[in-house]
């Protein structure tokens, strides 16, 4: 007879996405990992062997799932196991409040608010084969979920709602008149806090020994090659400032306004922090970029089908494999993130949530979708939100998620979401690889990407292109597919050329380009094009860095 215990405990997507700064998005992540570690080696501890996370020190999902050794008690497991999550919790917040005091102000309320943060589930089965255990085990836990509790937390009237989580009660002290610092944890003017969030506030000043890049950092990061390249002094003297003040970081000295804050908060001297401004403007222009656009991407990445995977395994040792598959692609998708300048917030199973300079999100994910098929055997789907570095950072990862949702009605697939500020959203879905009858066919469609990313940056095509295309696309869909369609694409792409040494230095791009467009005699593909040669427009305001990934 196997007895098998399942564990899960939340909330993870919407715990993590609770956030007004990058450093509090990365201490969600961080206690959550925390939290399953703690709850794996308990229920290790307890008498059972581990399924999933094979290893309790890995980076896994949210989801426990054992063995019972015989003898072991699947109910003890759970209570310990349920007792050892809650403790990383209590333990964090403890230590808040013995280090920074002043920061608390309702306790009580903020008490019961830690003490309810997680959401624990355990349910187990016996029967004589292991999959049959899983299988009801995890029938029982989905049970045991939609019977789950649904009591408000603590509440007094008049007490405004926390910033980050509305669903909590504020406890931080009234900040109308002035930010309050305690133990080098910074709660601004007008900010009001939950219990949960002055934990990510404490834990989020670092992650893993490294500043964790504000959104303006992520931004900055899309064009300071070319400060690094024209004037290499004050992209030194930049990176010495910044480490030495937690206070500053190097969005600030790209954005007006950042650097503006900076200088308010006594961060840097108004006369330094005035010619460094300069002297990255002067850089900026003379690697041809007018300015910082502002722009940063968020990428979220699942992999597909994974509970179908899952059920189609029916031994023991063959879900521990699995799971250790799974371990190996979280250890590579970090140092993956960092190579494309990237930060990666979670990586643990199938799921990654990282943020990157805009214009290597797309080469990031395509090179994420080719090691998670190496390490795991499966598909990888992902989506990107590029958004403005002052948008609500919540509002920025729910758009990323929704962009991954649309990938997700393909599979093995991304969806790339462009968010102007004041301009409606484009979305564009593609394969990870290029469409049989594709000129590109084989080859990564990042590769099509890289062509109209750098035929749009030559300047060898007009800016009202992609509008030119999309209304020609709309014209044609009455008619159906047609080569007349590819035939007038064409044409309208001559026309649109450009004059000027740039344009003539970019002919076999150009000639690439018009292969592409003969191609495509579908109308649908045709407006899809288009929409996607508007994202390629705006990336295209970035300095190019090469290709990123071939």
């Amino acid at each position: 007879m196997t007895r098998v215990l399942a564990l899960s405990i939340g909330p993870v997507q919407e715990f993590i996405a609770a956030a007004r700064r990058t450093g509090d998005m990365q201490a969600g992540s961080d206690l959550l990992v925390e939290v399953a570690r703690a709850a794996a080696k308990a229920v290790q501890a307890a008498g059972g062997d581990l399924v999933f996370p094979a290893d309790p020190g890995e980076v896994g999902p949210n989801k426990v799932v054992a063995v019972m050794r015989p003898g072991a008690d699947p109910t003890a497991a759970a209570a310990a196991a349920r007792k050892a999550a809650q403790g990383v919790v209590d333990g964090k917040w403890q230590d808040l409040v013995r280090h920074a005091p002043a920061l608390v102000y309702r306790r009580t309320t903020a008490d019961n608010q830690v003490a309810h943060l997680l959401e624990f589930y355990a349910a187990w089965a016996d029967a004589d084969a292991y999959a049959d255990a899983r299988t009801e085990a995890d029938r029982r836990l989905a049970g045991r979920k939609a019977l789950r509790d649904f009591a408000q937390p603590l509440s007094e009237a008049g007490v405004p709602r926390s910033s980050l989580d509305p669903s909590r009660d504020c406890v931080t002290p009234d900040t109308a008149e002035g930010e309050v610092v305690a133990d080098g944890v910074r709660v601004r003017s007008g900010e009001m806090l939950d219990a949960v969030s002055l934990i990510k506030r404490r834990m989020g000043r670092s992650s893993h020994g490294a500043a964790v890049p504000t959104t303006s950092d992520l931004a900055a990061r899309g064009v300071s090659k070319a400060l690094e390249a024209n004037d290499p002094a004050t992209a030194q003297r930049i990176g010495d400032l910044c480490g030495k003040s937690a206070d500053l970081s190097e969005g600030d000295f790209y954005f007006a306004g950042r650097l503006k804050d900076a200088v308010a908060d006594g961060a840097i001297d108004e006369a330094e922090a005035t010619r460094l401004e300069r002297a990255v403007a002067r850089a900026l222009r003379a690697g041809g970029v007018p300015e910082a656009p502002g722009y940063f991407a968020i990428l979220v990445a699942d992999g597909d089908h994974m509970g179908k995977r899952l059920s189609g395994i029916t031994t023991v040792e063959g879900h521990r494999r699995f799971s250790a598959s799974l371990a190996g692609f979280a250890k590579e998708a970090g140092p993956l993130v960092a190579q494309f300048n990237g930060h990666p917030v979670y990586c643990g199973g199938d799921d990654v949530l990282a943020l990157l300079p805009a214009p290597r999100a797309l080469g990031c994910a395509a090179a994420l979708a080719q090691a998670f098929t190496a390490a795991v055997g499966g598909t990888l789907s992902a989506g990107i939100a590029i958004v403005h570095h002052l948008t609500p950072l919540q509002d920025s990862v729910q758009r990323a998620r929704d962009a991954e949702k649309v990938a997700k009605e393909s599979r093995n697939a991304f969806a790339l979401a462009l968010h102007t500020r004041g301009g409606e959203p484009h979305t564009t879905v593609g394969p990870w690889r290029a469409e049989e009858g594709h000129p590109l066919a084989g080859r990564p469609d990042v590769a099509a990407w890289q062509v109209w990313v750098d035929v749009m940056r030559s300047g060898s095509i007009s800016r009202g292109f992609p509008y030119e295309l999309r209304d020609l696309a709309r014209e044609f869909l009455a008619l159906g597919p047609t080569d007349a369609l590819a035939h007038e694409a064409v044409r309208i792409l001559r026309r649109k050329r450009e004059s000027g040494a740039g344009a003539k230095a970019a002919t076999q791009l150009v000639a690439t380009a018009e292969t592409m467009l003969r191609s495509i005699t579908d109308p649908v593909k045709m407006e899809a094009l288009a929409v996607m040669l508007i994202t390629a427009r705006f990336l295209a305001q970035f300095p190019a860095e090469g290709p990123d990934h071939g």
